[in-house]
């Protein structure tokens, strides 16, 4: 099970909740790892996961099918339970039948069985760091996704996925009711 937590910097941390090994007293580890007496291990993804994350993605980029664009994207996408899913875009002559690499690895994950995740990053050979599209962002919060790094070969920009799609559960079937 998976809750938020806000450090006193202001970071924002992803807890799961698991057994604690300590009784009541709340102490840091230098891996960015708490434990608490109420049994929550408070894990973030920290630069130590994006970087693997991004890795993962560059390699997934490589296996992209771009004949059309010659733009190939990479994603990787980190599942809670610490498994990793890659995917690259997927082009077709029939535009719309494209796929993009962060559905590819939200297809990749859920077949695996996967449901929840910690984050994705998304990378591309650009000027600056490419945003998912709008299906892309979709397909993110239907899954709950929270945390969004977009990179190229220079920089990298970190997003909560509210930012890039603010009202994702507001769909034509919600009526206010």
């Amino acid at each position: 099970m998976l809750g938020m937590a806000v450090c006193r910097c202001g970071e924002v941390w992803v807890t799961k909740v698991q057994r604690c090994p300590k009784e009541a007293r709340i102490f840091p580890y230098d891996t960015g790892i708490f434990w608490c007496s109420r049994a929550a291990t408070v894990l973030r993804l920290h630069c130590m996961e994006w970087n693997l994350l991004v890795e993962a993605a560059w390699r997934a980029r490589e296996h992209a099918y771009a004949p059309y664009s010659e733009f190939a994207v990479g994603a990787a996408l980190l599942a809670d339970d610490g498994r990793v899913f890659v995917g690259c875009n997927v082009e077709n002559l029939s535009y719309g039948l494209t796929r993009c690499a962060e559905q590819v690895a939200v297809g990749a994950a859920v077949a695996a069985g996967a449901r929840k995740f910690l984050g994705v990053a998304v990378v591309a050979d650009s000027g600056v760091p490419i945003s998912p599209c709008g299906a892309c962002r979709q397909v993110l919060a239907e899954f709950g996704v929270p945390r969004v790094l977009l990179a190229n070969r220079s920089s990298r920009l970190e997003f909560r996925l509210e930012e890039l799609l603010p009202r994702a559960s507001a769909g034509i079937l919600d009526r206010g009711e």
